[in-house]
């Protein structure tokens, strides 16, 4: 198909044309730099959100320009920021930089319609590419380059999403091509061919689903639609749904009916009004001027306000919660995160945006190496210093610790943690997993509730893929277990899903055993748990993720099949359960593994006799079934007559 391309847009496209033709000797035409307008709407943000946002964004933008010039040292990469203020709170356009430009807007103008009118002046402007940037976002370091790159391998010819994280949506994407049936709003790089072509978001959605829109009439004009995986945005996609808020919910349900409007679904017009009404919300009217589309193949309407097929059923957000903030209270957190293989620095990377981007602060990592050489720490310290540390966030105290020159000494690491460790609140997380944004916040408001000196919640068990450069997650479910006495029988609580009170525990009783490299942790935790105060409440709440990849590349077994893995794993998990032999709480806990294994026997075996009721047989049956049991009831009656 041949698209539309303006002469501006087919000039700045040269940038995207790097490479010299074969066999020619002249010389190479300078090519232009790069040039990049980000937007951002406001609408009474908070200060410390917006002040978290311009700190991660000018530390991409830093970085993307170091390596544009790099790649073109002789073009200059111009990156403006536009901002417009759609609230009435004050904003001060500083804290994103001098350059930044601030538009009032007279009311709430809605996203998509203060996006376009930054659009419009950014491409009137010569920028070759348009960022719509969500405000309560925060820019890994290298996220403007990644999605840079993926737009210059599609040839500027494809709206590109960046990836929400921790907690990314289910969505599908291909992890091979990076299509996606849609790209979010939330950080979403748009060329000026495409929006020359189809223009920006349609005006007549407030909020909510503009971006499937301009999605779908990318589609229907022959672009595409990209997913950028490497390219990370800390964001709770949770906070930025309806939930009960219930003008929220009105507003997304109008917007969902209006596209199904616009998009020729009358079947799915008719559900939304049918959902208004059990509400008792009257359905907002149709505006007069609807924008007709020619391709309606491009809109899928089967997976109901989704609009894609979903790779996961998503848990229950984590409630709204609140900590005890006084000027006596010390509510730093340290997190112990060990790190043994400096060809995995991407996923430490992942490891630290996590922490960075956690809501309660401040967040002390003890960043714990295996022995590494000089180079390898160099390479770790770049790591970490490519993030902005400032307060109330706290740089991670880098360590590399002594360790014997063969073998694998993570509980040396552990140990040296606990020691390096002076907050009164302790947590562990291993470098390839992840913590959800509000994670150690609610740990910590359950542990100061309680009173206990550990609580427990849950960690997604994820099965992902390692692709290049990024980990394709295809699976997550909750771990079976619901409290301590399934803990004894298998561990489901990853060091990441729990939170300790160094003040009530012995440091003892914090170490692991030197000679493990499998199990430490579970057997510190089983120590605590028999004999301290423990919460188990929270399990269900899913506040982190437990990375588990199919290349078995994990210490865990759920994707590796050699033989010794599985010998070094059972000979472990034999000591482990003599180990828990040997621990007592006010009974043994011995005992209470023999009477929760027999609770669980039971508990199937009810479970397969009430699938076995519900089966087509059992039910053509039951009258035969009935009939027997009367003869035997009335043979017992004669018998008893004697």
């Amino acid at each position: 198909m041949n698209l539309p391309v303006s002469p501006r847009t087919e000039a700045a496209s040269m940038l995207l044309q790097k490479q010299p033709v074969p066999g020619t000797t002249s010389q190479a035409p300078t090519i232009p730099g790069l040039s990049v307008a980000i937007g951002i709407v406001l609408f009474n943000n908070g200060a410390d959100e917006l002040t978290d946002l311009a700190r991660t964004l000018q530390r991409a933008i830093a970085r993307l320009a170091e390596n544009e010039a790099n790649a073109n040292p002789q073009g200059a990469t111009a990156v403006s920021i536009r901002l417009q203020n759609n609230g009435d709170s004050p904003i001060d356009p500083a804290i994103f930089g001098s350059h930044a430009r601030l538009g009032r807007s007279t009311g709430n103008l809605g996203f998509g319609k203060a996006h376009n009118l930054l659009m419009r002046e950014a491409f009137a402007d010569g920028a070759e590419f348009y960022l719509a940037l969500n405000p309560d976002g925060k820019l890994h370091p290298d996220a403007l380059i990644e999605m840079i790159a993926v737009a210059r391998r599609n040839e500027g010819r494809a709206l590109i999403e960046a990836a929400q994280f921790p907690e990314e949506p289910p969505k599908s994407f291909d992890a091979l091509t990076f299509d996606t049936p849609w790209a979010s709003g939330c950080c979403l790089l748009v060329p000026a061919r495409i929006f020359d072509s189809i223009g920006g978001f349609d005006e007549n959605i407030f909020l909510y689903f503009e971006d499937v829109d301009l999605s779908w009439r990318a589609l229907a004009a022959g672009y595409s639609v990209k997913h950028a995986p490497r390219a990370l945005i800390h964001h709770s996609w949770h906070r930025a749904r309806p939930g009960t808020n219930h003008a929220t919910r009105q507003v997304y349900l109008d917007a969902a009916r209006y596209l199904a409007k616009k998009w020729g679904n009358e079947a799915f017009v008719r559900k939304i009004e049918s959902d208004l009404a059990a509400r008792g919300w009257e359905p907002k009217p149709f505006p007069k001027l609807i924008p007709s589309e020619t391709d309606l193949s491009v809109a899928d309407f089967s997976h109901g306000l989704r609009f894609a097929s979903e790779r996961w059923i998503c848990p229950t957000p984590i409630p709204n919660h609140g900590v005890t903030r006084q000027a006596e209270v010390d509510n730093t957190i340290d997190i112990v995160v060990r790190f043994h293989d400096p060809a995995q620095i991407v996923r430490l990377s992942r490891c630290l945006f996590s922490l960075y981007g956690q809501r309660h602060q401040p967040i002390q990592i003890l960043l714990m190496l295996h022995g590494l050489v000089d180079a390898d720490v160099a390479a770790v310290d770049r790591c970490v210093d490519a993030f902005d540390w400032s307060p109330p966030r706290r740089r991670p105290i880098v360590t590399n610790v002594a360790v014997p020159p063969t073998g694998d000494h993570r509980s040396l690491l552990w140990n040296a943690g606990v020691d390096l460790g002076r907050s009164r609140y302790i947590g562990f997380c291993d470098f390839d997993d992840v913590v959800y944004p509000t994670g150690y916040g609610y740990l910590l408001h359950r542990i100061q509730f309680t009173g206990a000196a550990g609580v427990f919640a849950s960690s997604l068990h994820v099965d992902c893929t390692p692709m290049h450069g990024f980990d394709f997650a295809f699976a997550k479910r909750f771990i079976p277990g619901k409290d301590r006495y399934d803990f004894f029988l298998k561990n489901f609580c990853p060091p990441n899903s729990l939170l300790l009170d160094r003040t009530q525990i012995q440091t003892r009783d914090l170490y692991a055993d030197t000679t493990l490299s499998k199990h430490e942790d579970y057997r510190v935790f089983a120590v605590i748990v028999s004999k301290y105060q423990t919460d188990w409440a929270s399990i269900g709440t899913a506040v982190a993720e437990y990375i588990h990849r199919s290349d078995g590349s994990n210490t865990v077994m759920a994707h590796r099949s050699d033989a010794a893995s599985w010998r070094d794993w059972g000979e472990t998990s034999v000591a482990t359960r003599l180990f828990f032999n040997t621990l007592t709480t006010t009974i043994s806990v011995n005992d209470i593994v023999r009477m929760r294994d027999a609770e669980r026997r039971v508990e199937v075996a009810e479970a397969k006799t009430a699938l076995m009721q519900k089966s087509l047989s059992w039910r053509l049956t039951s009258p035969l079934r009935s009939r027997t049991l009367w003869r035997i009831q009335q043979r017992w009656r004669r018998w008893f007559k004697f």
